[in-house]
């Protein structure tokens, strides 16, 4: 499945106008669109990725759906850790920072709330380091990447919240 999944994920999203990726459709996850610079070659990349609320940031997790190589995008971050966050038809840029064991073990378990594949992901990738990253913003703004997964209005004319995800009722971490 993840191996099919991402080029009809890829037609849907476009063909919607950024508005619906598979996941989004059939189980309401949260998906993000997570732009890279090409650690090898410079390019830009997006991927599709499951966006984890963690304070007023969000977290991407280099899962791989527990397949045995890392994920392309978590080099692409460790060379440059800027990056474009997209859902819908709204962007915002972001530095990613890698999180620590603690922070990685917390993710994980909100991850779990979100979709209950990432265990089984962690249980199957056991042979190597699944690298987690906590997206933060960098606009001024006193609104966090947190407000990529809300729907409620935008508390200031360029604010993340509107964006338009629903509320995935999590509790902060506090990171």
């Amino acid at each position: 499945f993840s191996r099919t999944l991402y080029q009809p994920d890829k037609v849907l999203f476009k063909a919607t106008g950024g508005r619906l990726t598979i996941p989004t459709l059939v189980a309401g996850l949260p998906v993000i669109m997570v732009t890279t610079t090409g650690a090898k070659t410079g390019k830009r990349r997006t991927m599709p990725l499951l966006g984890i609320p963690v304070g007023e940031d969000l977290a991407v997790i280099g899962s791989n759906y527990g397949q045995k190589n890392t994920p392309s995008w978590v080099y692409n971050l460790e060379a440059d850790p800027s990056a474009t966050i997209g859902y819908r038809d709204c962007t915002v840029e972001v530095v990613a920072r890698r999180a620590d064991e603690t922070e990685t073990d917390q993710i994980f378990d909100l991850a779990s709330t979100v979709y209950s594949g990432y265990a089984k992901y962690r249980k199957r990738a056991e042979h190597r380091v699944i690298q987690v990253f906590v997206l933060k913003t960098l606009s001024l703004l006193p609104l966090g990447l947190q407000a990529l997964c809300f729907k409620r209005p935008s508390l200031h004319p360029l604010g993340l919240q509107a964006l338009g995800l629903q509320p995935l009722g999590l509790q902060p971490l506090g990171l």
